[in-house]
């Protein structure tokens, strides 16, 4: 027989089980975009500076998401799939959608906010993944290697945005790959 209390812990955790999914906390479920070919490398990208955050689509959403830092959770927005271009560089998808690229929203420049996009073979679409003068990896504009997605501020915090900023070795551009 369920006491009063044991009701209510298992209410109060369905509400905060729904609460931190709205919230981004916890992943829905979901599997890899079947439509990826299974040759294509995937990996999660980690900062360096604390080692805490990852490479995220905020909500696993559409295009025009934000691309920000999140907890790890093994959510397919948080695995990224390489695909060469034909162009040069490369498309990083998110694993939940074939059909997005890792984009910036408008011109290429300093602090141009992260998103994803429909995937349209645009130059913003295409990456370049070298080392860092620093450790790690940084991830630049294949157009021309100068211009990295970044952490604003070095603001390594859960929700943080990402934007476009100078190569510029530090901590706020260097990134650890796992493989997926």
């Amino acid at each position: 027989m369920l006491t009063r209390r044991r009701i209510a812990g298992v209410l109060l955790a369905g509400t905060l089980l729904v609460v931190s999914t709205l919230v981004g906390g916890v992943a829905p479920a979901s599997a890899v975009d079947p439509a990826f070919p299974s040759h294509w490398p995937k990996y999660r990208l980690l900062e360096r500076a604390t080692g805490n955050l990852y490479l995220d689509v905020s909500n696993s959403g559409p295009a025009n998401a934000a691309v920000q830092l999140w907890f790890g959770n093994n959510s397919d927005a948080q695995l990224w799939i390489w695909e060469t271009a034909s162009e040069g560089g490369d498309y990083l998808h998110p694993g939940y959608n074939r059909n997005l690229c890792l984009d910036f929203d408008g011109e290429r420049g300093w602090g141009v906010p992260m998103e994803v996009n429909n995937c349209n073979g645009s130059a913003s679409q295409r990456w370049h993944f070298a080392p860092a003068w620093g450790g790690g990896h940084q991830l630049a504009t294949h157009s021309d290697y100068v211009i990295c997605v970044d952490v604003p501020g070095s603001n390594f915090s859960a929700g943080q945005r990402l934007q476009l900023w100078g190569c510029n070795g530090t901590g706020a551009q260097s990134w650890t790959v796992y493989a997926g």
